[in-house]
This record gives structure tokens, C-alpha cells and sequence, in this order.
């Protein structure tokens, strides 16, 4: 699914690539998880409501016009800021070898 092909029929598909992020999922990580996140620009992990509200400004009019983009948030690996690297088969993978998650939005 992409921007391109969606937007026409009134489609917003844009991602959001949280960094380290605390979370009740993230609990077992304890010091590892504060140590992930010192190296990220912000210097701390996420809270889940700083993630959401990337995502609902996302789903807002005042977002309109952004169509296909990926939103690092700040607590995010410096390498999101470069986009995607791509595995053998040429299929995009973040920089922790996972594929990455779009969310579209309907308008």
C-alpha cells in the first residue's frame, strides 16, 4: 500500500517509527530500556501518549497534505532519519531488521 496508489481515492498513508518507548511491554527491559533511549536524541524513552499524539495529529485536517511519510519520533534511532535500508530481496527493513508499519488514515 502506498501514498501514490491511495491518495488519488482520498487515502493518507503515512508511518510512524516510535524509538524506545516505556510501555508495560517494555517493563521487562528495566535499565536496558534507559539505556537504549540515552542514545537517542531525546535521551529518554518515549511515553505511549507522546506516540499518540504523532498519530492523531496524523489523522487530523491540519495533516492533510502530508501523504507518504514516515514520522520519526524523537526518541527514534538516528538511522530513521535516513530512511529505510532494504533487505536481499529489496524489501524495505528499519534499521533493527523489522518491516516497517504504515498507517493509513481515511479522509
Amino acid at each position: 500500500m502506498t501514498a501514490a496508489e491511495y491518495g488519488p481515492s482520498g487515502v493518507r498513508v503515512n508511518a510512524v517509527s516510535p524509538g524506545p518507548t516505556h510501555t508495560e511491554g517494555t517493563d521487562s527491559l528495566g535499565e536496558g530500556l534507559q539505556q537504549l533511549a540515552a542514545q537517542a536524541p531525546a535521551g529518554r524513552p518515549a511515553k505511549p501518549e507522546e506516540i499518540a499524539e504523532a498519530i492523531v495529529f496524523l489523522a487530523t485536517d491540519r495533516a492533510s497534505f502530508i501523504q507518504g511519510a514516515n514520522l520519526p519520533s524523537m526518541a527514534a534511532e538516528p538511522r530513521f532519519d535516513r530512511g529505510c535500508a532494504a533487505d536481499s530481496a529489496g524489501h524495505p527493513m528499519l534499521a533493527n531488521g523489522n518491516e516497517p508499519s504504515q498507517t493509513s488514515i481515511r479522509t
